[in-house]
């Protein structure tokens, strides 16, 4: 049976993809396709290792965002593909919106790296800190020292202001200008440590030029983005099946599942037992690791001991007291305390924290407003000015690179698809050509 539905799925993929690729439109797919590579294909690999209760309500969950994307990402494919392609238009922007937008690029960086006062990347690459050291590092370089409001703006720097500066200096030829831009912008976004704001940029970029600039390669583009969504399967297969093969060298505690991700996480750091440092980081980070912490998220809240969220958890700001945190600590620190800080931040897919407020209703209702969404974002005019084009890229880009591991509502707020989606309406509505 398991066989079966696997190849259903592979071959229903493979239509969507072959359908879009037809309408030259591959990029209009990547929300499905990301959820394939990040959710559904990591849930085939590991379920088998998960609590059998949890893992039957995953697969609804998931199921319900698939369909979701889906759907949302076919109509806006159809759609579009009904429009005559004409030449992009001159990208015709103030002398204060490209001030405004530099003085975000370069001044949050330099802020952040004041008010954290230190950085977690230099860390790790210029002293002899274990993980755990620079995982309390990120902590507070992310969380403890900035407030909640900044930490709103450094997303919204990383994930708008500066895929759209770079994207005007490609259209204006300021090379020089954008090698140094980028350069800076990918040292912020990884100065944390973190794996996912480097993706968001790099991915905003991407999808950016594709849709505006170079639309003329969006074909080729869309083609690269489907090969790393191949390779990051694949990275995750070989690396499971590593973890797997050499479970004998790594004791993995007491009553905690035997999981690939979990015997990595039992190995000693001297042992090096996964293929290479990239494969190994992306499939213990990117493939196994979101589809396992949605899981329990699951699971944890299934539990009889443990009752659904309120909308008053919104309004939490204590990083301890948050259910990320909560869980973070259940399934990860308390099992293996050596790998993990005072905080752990376990923030689960779009799908496990709707359930979390509750239950499959609620995945409903949230795959229901991914999906309008989804639609809204792809009804582009042919004669939207493109800045307006930019910016449905970025929002774009946000639902194809954030569901695996955040939730809704810190896609539309944190993340600022809210800000995105308002700007939008307001340049479909109110404004010309000219910003």
């Amino acid at each position: 049976m398991f066989l079966i539905i696997t190849c259903l799925l592979a071959l229903l993929y493979i239509v969507i993809v072959i359908y879009a690729y037809r309408l030259n439109n591959l990029l209009g797919i990547l929300p499905t396709l990301s959820w394939l590579a990040f959710m559904v294909a990591p849930f085939l690999f590991s379920f088998k290792y998960f609590d059998l209760r949890s893992t039957n309500y995953q697969l609804i969950g998931i199921i319900l965002i698939g369909l979701a994307l889906i759907l949302g990402d076919l109509f806006c494919v159809s759609k579009q593909s009904k429009r005559v392609d004409t030449e992009y238009q001159k990208i015709d922007v103030s002398t204060k919106f490209l001030i405004v937008i530099s003085l975000f690029v370069v001044l949050v960086p330099i802020i952040h790296l004041i008010l954290a006062g230190n950085s977690p990347l230099f860390d790790l690459i210029f002293s002899n800190r274990s993980k755990n050291e620079i995982s309390n590092e990120r902590a507070f370089y992310s969380k403890f020292e900035i407030s909640y409001i900044f930490s709103i703006l450094s997303n919204l720097t990383i994930n708008i202001f500066m895929p759209i500066l770079l994207a005007i200096q490609i259209y204006y030829k300021k090379y020089y200008l954008f090698i140094i831009t980028l350069v800076y912008s990918v040292i912020y976004a990884l100065n944390s440590t973190a794996k996912l704001p480097f993706i968001s940029l790099i991915f905003a970029l991407v999808i950016v030029l594709g849709s505006t600039i170079l639309s003329k390669y969006k074909r080729v583009i869309g083609l690269l983005a489907l090969t790393c969504f191949g390779l990051t399967i694949l990275s995750g297969v070989l690396f499971g099946n590593a973890m797997i093969k050499n479970k004998e060298l790594c004791s993995v505690p007491i009553n905690i599942s035997d999981s690939p991700a979990n015997i990595s996480r039992s190995c000693p750091e001297y042992l090096n037992l996964g293929i290479n440092p990239v494969i190994n980081t992306i499939g213990y980070r990117v493939f196994l690791t979101p589809v396992e912490v949605s899981n329990h998220w699951y699971e944890f809240f299934l539990d009889d001991q443990n009752s659904f969220r309120g909308i008053q958890s919104f309004l939490e700001r204590d990083t301890y007291k948050k259910t990320a945190n909560i869980i973070g600590i259940k399934y990860y620190k308390e099992p293996f305390p050596n790998s993990y800080g005072s905080s752990v931040s376990a923030y689960s897919s779009i799908d496990a924290d709707a359930f979390s407020f509750g239950g499959l209703g609620v995945v409903a209702i949230a795959s229901l407003l991914l999906l309008l969404i989804r639609i809204y974002i792809g009804l582009s005019k042919n004669n939207s000015p493109p800045i307006t084009k930019i910016l449905e890229a970025l929002s774009l880009n946000l639902i194809i690179i954030l569901p695996f591991s955040a939730s809704i509502q810190a896609i539309l707020l944190p993340q600022g698809l809210m800000l995105l989606l308002f700007s939008i309406f307001f340049l479909r509505n109110f404004i010309s050509k000219k910003v």
